[in-house]
């Protein structure tokens, strides 16, 4: 079909020169579409910013949260006025998609490493609010400093997408940062091709094999990282974990695991940045299966 030149030169004009915002809809977010139009990306993410951070109607939130998932798909790392502070290396906010035998659910989690002591993390939302008091609190050695984790229960839905902020507290005070989650949460896990869900092995170092493809919702341009962590059941204490970045196909546990029940966990991360937070789309598959080698 051959569209008519005189209609199409119609939108690209209206496109570049927004009318006046509508009664009810906020002049911030047809900034937003505007700054997008002229390929500024920091006056699109202040702008989206702005709009949800007026506590705009849910049609409002839908539109400016899924303006900025189209401005990811092309630009994966798009930026904020915003910094991290003195002694914080990484932040990451990540949204895991678990599958497996019990069926599907949903956590959110906020980690960081740090060189100084991090008293809490704070994450607040929609509809959400946790700490150290109300979610699971892990700190661990990394890298010369430290690996700190705020883990959220698990939930029957995804996050709420709109406007989320993390507030990081040491002794010297707090610092409070906002970023957004969307709609993009992974809708696939990973194939794990072995071990097979109730397997019983013989090998007390098996291979772990997975398909190595991405998320329906995979951007070009994300980074992409693989996860394998083995715990003990029925206490799911960690007992073996990797991690792959390029991506492996398979590793091989390389310290023997006792006879007995295992949980396999092997996630697919797939990462995007908003200023100074990493976002992380997080498809995760949960494998059980049994060691007897002895």
């Amino acid at each position: 079909m051959r569209l008519s030149v005189l209609p199409l030169l119609a939108i690209l004009s209206a496109c570049t020169n927004p009318p006046p915002p509508p009664a009810g809809v906020p002049a911030s977010l047809h900034e937003a579409h505007a700054a997008w139009v002229a390929a500024d990306l920091s006056a699109l993410t202040a702008a989206v910013h702005t709009t949800l951070a007026d506590q705009p109607s849910p049609e409002v939130v839908d539109n400016a949260v899924a303006l900025l998932d189209t401005a990811f798909q092309h630009h994966p790392q798009l930026p904020t006025n915003q910094a991290l502070p003195e002694g914080v290396r990484r932040v990451s906010l990540d949204h895991i998609h678990r599958s497996g035998p019990d069926g599907h659910r949903y956590r959110l989690t906020v980690s960081a490493v740090v060189d100084v002591v991090l008293e809490d993390i704070r994450l607040t939302g929609p509809d959400l609010a946790a700490d150290r008091r109300t979610a699971t609190w892990t700190t661990t050695p990394e890298d010369g400093g430290t690996f700190v984790e705020l883990e959220l229960p698990d939930t029957p839905g995804p996050a709420t997408p709109g406007l989320y902020h993390l507030s990081l507290v040491t002794a010297d005070g707090q610092t409070t940062l906002w970023t957004v989650l969307g709609a993009d949460v992974a809708t696939e896990a990973p194939v794990v091709t072995a071990p097979e869900p109730g397997s019983v092995l013989a090998d007390a170092t098996p291979d772990v094999a997975v398909v190595l493809e991405p998320t329906p919702e995979h951007a070009p341009g994300e980074g992409v990282g693989y996860g394998v962590w083995i715990a003990s059941v029925p206490d799911y204490k960690g007992v073996w974990s990797t991690w792959s970045d390029p991506p492996r196909e398979s590793v091989t546990v390389d310290t023997p695991l006792a006879d007995g029940r295992y949980w396999l966990a092997v996630s697919r991360r797939e990462v995007r940045t908003l200023g100074p937070v990493q976002l992380g789309r997080v498809a995760r598959r949960g494998v059980p299966f049994v060691v007897q080698a002895e």
